[in-house]
This record gives structure tokens, sequence and C-alpha cells, in this order.
């Protein structure tokens, strides 16, 4: 019986934690991100000319926060706050290349336009 219990004992493996060392942690950093977005959506709503409200894109993050909000593994809740952050990052760099590619072609059209006239 002895035996047994070292080979069940020995077969769990602890996993190491990705950011946080427990639940609260995890749930702590995700509702951080959740107020950091929160917050952020007017000024999103205004520089990107959205289509939508501020309440309606509050409403539709409060809906995917929810989603997941019965998750209790706190390596699962790390994975998925970096993968938004990862996200954000993406579509910012992108974001900021093809305006900085609209504009060297504004200014190049400009540069143009003082040359032949």
């Amino acid at each position: 019986m002895a035996s047994v219990q070292k080979v069940a004992s020995s077969a769990v493996k602890v996993m190491k934690p990705i950011l946080s060392s427990d639940t609260f942690e995890a749930k702590r950093r995700a509702r951080e991100l959740y107020r950091t977005w929160y917050r952020e959506i007017p000024q999103i709503v205004h520089m990107f000319q959205l289509d939508v409200s501020v309440t309606e894109s509050r409403e539709k993050l409060r809906q995917v926060f929810k989603k997941n909000s019965h998750l209790q593994d706190p390596r699962l809740i790390d994975m998925l706050v970096v993968k938004v952050r990862q996200s954000i990052e993406k579509k910012r760099e992108t974001h900021l290349s093809s305006y900085s590619h609209s504009k060297c072609n504004i200014q190049f059209k400009i540069s143009c336009s003082l040359i032949i006239n």
C-alpha cells in the first residue's frame, strides 16, 4: 500500500506559476487589466472615431471579462492576461507603423507638390 502512495505522489507534478503565486494574485492582475481598459475606453473611442458609444464599449468589455470570471487556475488566468497584453502591444505597433507610413506618404506628396510647383 505504501508503494502505491509513493507512485501516486511522484506522479503528481508541481507546476510553476507563470506570474502569480496563487489564484488571488492572478485575479488581481486580471482586475488591474480590466480597470486599465475601462479607463482607456473613452480615449480609444475618441482617438479611433469608433461608431460605438463609450457605454456600449464598456459593456462589451464587461461581458468579455465576465465570460472568464469562473476560472480558478492561476496559470490559466495569467496566460489569458499575458495574451491580452501581447495582442494590445501588437495592435499598438501595427497602428503606429500604419500611422507613420501614412504620415510619410503625406510628407512625400507635399514634398513632390512643392518640387513640381
